[in-house]
């Protein structure tokens, strides 16, 4: 994806929007503290389909990537929007499964999200689970944020209009089997 602007390796690069601060940052945190941070996240803010997730634990040149094509993005600010145009937060949730430790400055969070597009028809996907890495820098902060489906791409969007499309529903929390989580970054 290297003509995306904003990506990791963007051939626009040298064109690309500087990144904009996102207010203060509390660094120095542990990394239960921050883990603590986005379980409220999830749980009060369900930040993966309203967009609001608490930005003083994020470096505001966070590195997002996932299946999602319009990813990887090297920015919390374009981040946060995307997810605050792409679900709408009424007829949708995510569900945190589970959420741990995975070396020093990293941690795995396991969820199910299920919901509707925030297209003019409202568009229901099929639900799916997901494992995203969070990796600190040295601050303390988010410096990177990768995630994985258990569904590919293509069948989260197929699924719109032929739910039977594809990999079968993610199972409810109560039976949910785990993502293989991306490998660190950092």
């Amino acid at each position: 994806r290297q003509w995306l602007p904003g990506s990791e390796a963007s051939l626009f690069e040298p064109l690309a929007l500087p990144v904009q601060p996102m207010g203060e940052k509390t660094r120095g945190l542990s990394i239960d503290a921050v883990m603590d941070v986005v379980r409220s996240d999830f749980e009060s803010g369900q930040y993966y389909v309203s967009g609001q997730l608490s930005q003083a634990v994020y470096e505001d040149a966070c590195f997002f990537d996932g299946p999602d094509p319009d990813m990887p993005v090297r920015s919390l600010g374009r981040y946060s929007d995307a997810l605050k145009g792409l679900f709408d937060p009424e007829l949708s949730s995510i569900e945190l499964v589970d959420m741990s430790p995975d070396g020093e400055r990293s941690f795995v969070a396991h969820w199910r999200l299920s919901g509707a597009l925030k297209l003019p028809w409202r568009p229901q996907i099929k639900p799916y689970a997901g494992a995203t890495r969070y990796e600190l820098n040295e601050a303390g902060l988010i410096a990177s944020h990768t995630e994985t489906w258990s569904i590919p791409v293509f069948d989260a969007f197929t699924s719109m209009v032929f739910p039977d499309y594809g990999a079968p529903p993610a199972p409810s929390v109560e039976r949910h089997s785990y993502v293989e989580p991306p490998a660190p970054r950092l």
